[in-house]
């Protein structure tokens, strides 16, 4: 494991609730945080990748975004399979990059959308029939650090990420700054229509007041909505409570089984590369549009 920030944390408890994989060794550039992880999960600290790479058949990597492209590239350089959260770098290209690097080493190289993998939404999307429109609103407190990204690729690439296992390609984007953030990328709404017909509007912001992350689907047998906070999972007003722990670890075990099987990963470079494009549409006509903001709702 590579990262032991915040992220980190949560990637070590993870690996830990995974049978059958041993978290071997953990990194970081602050030693300090290294030990402490590995104090926690009885792992061991290591100065480098180097020292990682004898021991370890794959890494999951969480570092601060700007680092993610230079990290994974040294990994696969070393060998080793390589999962890396999003946004999976700083550009499309970038992610293109890694994932054709990836393939002529024949390594396994996962994109970390965790929420691919939350028991809520697969159980929201795995039986939708036709989808035709889908809304998503994403809020959560604005990050601590200043290497964070855009709201779009930090919150609303994994409502994309939705967006593209539903709806395939995405064939158009628009969006605006939303309320009076508008001169900020704080908040944005975008509108997406995807190559099989569906119509997603997405929106994505940081506050302190509140947390929210749910999703309504309209296909052709009626609507789904899903509290991905609470688990509460609704169709045509028949609900129940679906779980909403799991995510994390049922990542790392896809990953595991990519790296023992040979397959493709369930989240592929080439899917985190075309999130990312999209997210750059939707900044670009968010920044387009400048002023013309619209009020919160």
């Amino acid at each position: 494991m590579i990262g032991c920030g915040q992220f980190g944390r949560r990637h070590a408890e993870a690996w830990l609730r995974v049978p059958d994989i041993d978290l071997v060794a953990v990194c970081d550039s602050v030693p300090e945080r290294a030990e402490a992880a590995a104090l926690r999960t009885r792992a061991r600290a290591v100065a480098g990748i180097a020292d990682m790479a004898r021991d370890v058949d794959g890494v999951s990597i969480a570092v601060a975004p700007d680092a993610h492209a230079r990290i994974a590239r040294q990994c696969l350089a070393a060998g080793l399979h390589v999962l890396l959260e999003k946004p999976f770098g700083v550009s499309a290209e970038t992610a293109r990059r890694l994932t054709r690097l990836a393939h002529a080493r024949g390594l396994i190289l996962q994109a970390g959308y965790v929420e691919h993998f939350h028991p809520t939404y697969r159980r929201a999307v795995d039986r939708l029939q036709g989808p035709r429109f889908m809304t998503a609103v994403r809020v959560t407190h604005p990050p601590n650090d200043a290497s964070g990204c855009d709201v779009v690729c930090d919150l609303m690439c994994h409502d994309i990420e939705h967006v593209l296992e539903i709806g395939g390609g995405v064939v158009s984007a628009s969006a605006v700054a939303l309320g009076l953030e508008a001169s900020t990328p704080l908040a944005t709404r975008a509108v997406l229509s995807s190559a099989n017909g569906l119509v997603s509007v997405l929106e994505a912001r940081y506050a302190h007041a509140h947390r929210e992350r749910g999703l309504c689907i309209t296909d052709a047998a009626g609507c789904v909505s899903a509290d991905l906070l609470t688990g509460r999972l609704c169709r045509d007003g028949q609900c129940q409570n679906a779980p909403t722990e799991g995510a994390l670890a049922n990542q790392f075990r896809a990953f595991a089984h990519s790296i023992v099987t040979r397959g493709p990963p369930a989240v592929t470079g080439t899917r985190a590369a075309d999130v990312l494009e999209i997210a750059q549409m939707i900044i670009a006509s968010r920044d387009r549009a400048g002023g013309a903001s619209e009020a919160v709702a």
